[in-house]
C-alpha cells in the first residue's frame, strides 16, 4: 500500500509539472506577432519591409513602420484591420477584438473604434497608433505605429561628427569615440530647413551644427537628426550611434530604454514563475529518489 501511494504521489507529480511547463508556452504563443499580414494601409499589408530603421525611444515622434506608398495632399487614408488573422494566429475571436486608432500630426489629432477612410487635406508627417484589446477584460492582444507622409518625401540630411562624414546608407552609421566625449554634429547639405538633433539623452537641440559633452557610462547612444520643410512641414530623419571602445564600467552598455510599467510586472511574473518550475523539478525528483530507495 505504501508503494501504491508512493507510485500515484509520483505520476501526480509528473503531471503537475507537465500542467505548469506547457501551459504558459501556449499563452505565451498568443502574444506572438501574427504570421499573416494583418493591418492594411490602402489596401497595402503593412510587412516588415516597411520597418522604420531609426532607433527608439526618442524624444522625437517615431513610428515602428513607415508607409512606403505615396500619398498626395488631399489623398485618402484608408485603414482596415483582418480580424481573421487575429483570430487565426492568436487564437481570439473577432467578435472579442475592439479596436482603437489614433491618427496625430503636429496640428492634427483624430481618433476612431472601427476601421476608417479619411481625406487628409495637409501635408506632413501623420502618425497612426493602433490598438487591438480584447472587449472581455481589456487585454491588449496587439499594437503598432505606422508613419505616413503626406506630400513629396525629404531626402536625408548629411551630417559629420567631428568633422567625420556619417554613412548614412551603412546598416548601422556608427562613429566611435577615441578621446574626448566632447562631439560636435554638423549638418554638411544645409539649406532651407528646420533642423532639430535628439541627442539620445533626452536632450534635443536646434539648428545647423550643435555641441555635445557626453558622459562615458552614458555611451553608448542613438543621435537623430530630423529635418523638417518649412512650409510642407514634411520631415525625414537621419541618425547615428555613438559609440566606444573602452569598456563601460556600469556594465554592458544599451541604449537608455524606459522599459514599460507592464514589461517590469510581467518580469517579475516570469521570474517567479520560473522559481516555481525549479522548486516543482526538484521536488519530483526527490519525490523519485524517495520512491526509488524505499522500493529498493
Amino acid at each position: 500500500m505504501f508503494k501504491d501511494a508512493y507510485r500515484l504521489y509520483t505520476k501526480i507529480s509528473l503531471i503537475i509539472l507537465a500542467f505548469i511547463l506547457f501551459l504558459p508556452l501556449t499563452k505565451l504563443a498568443a502574444h506572438n506577432s501574427t504570421k499573416s499580414p494583418w493591418l492594411f494601409i490602402n489596401d497595402t499589408p503593412i510587412s516588415e519591409d516597411m520597418e522604420n530603421p531609426i532607433p527608439n525611444p526618442s524624444k522625437l515622434d517615431w513610428g515602428e513602420h513607415v508607409f512606403s506608398e505615396e500619398i498626395v495632399e488631399g489623398g485618402t487614408l484608408k485603414v482596415s484591420i483582418d480580424r481573421s488573422a487575429i483570430e487565426r494566429d492568436l487564437e481570439v475571436q473577432t467578435n472579442n477584438i475592439a479596436t482603437s486608432y489614433k491618427l496625430t500630426k503636429e496640428d492634427f489629432r483624430m481618433q476612431f473604434n472601427e476601421d476608417f477612410s479619411k481625406s487628409l487635406e495637409t501635408t506632413g508627417n501623420y502618425f497612426l497608433d493602433i490598438v487591438l484589446t480584447k472587449r472581455e477584460g481589456g487585454q491588449e492582444i496587439i499594437s503598432e505605429t505606422i508613419m505616413i507622409v503626406v506630400g513629396d518625401r525629404e531626402e536625408l540630411a548629411k551630417f559629420s561628427v567631428n568633422g567625420e562624414e556619417i554613412e548614412l546608407t551603412s546598416a548601422s552609421p556608427t562613429f566611435t569615440v577615441t578621446d574626448s566625449y566632447n562631439l560636435k554634429f554638423s549638418v554638411t547639405n544645409p539649406g532651407d530647413f528646420n533642423y532639430t538633433w535628439d541627442l539620445g539623452t533626452g536632450e534635443t537641440k536646434n539648428g545647423i551644427a550643435v555641441d555635445y559633452s557626453y558622459d562615458k557610462a552614458k555611451i553608448p547612444v542613438y543621435v537623430i537628426l530630423r529635418k523638417q520643410n518649412k512650409k510642407t512641414t514634411v520631415f525625414s530623419d537621419s541618425y547615428v550611434r555613438i559609440d566606444s571602445p573602452k569598456e563601460n564600467t556600469f556594465g554592458i552598455p544599451r541604449p537608455p530604454v524606459k522599459i514599460p510599467e507592464k514589461e517590469i510586472a510581467n518580469n517579475n511574473v516570469s521570474t517567479i514563475f520560473g522559481l516555481g518550475i525549479g522548486a516543482v523539478i526538484i521536488f519530483t525528483i526527490v519525490s523519485i529518489l524517495i520512491y526509488r530507495k524505499r522500493n529498493s
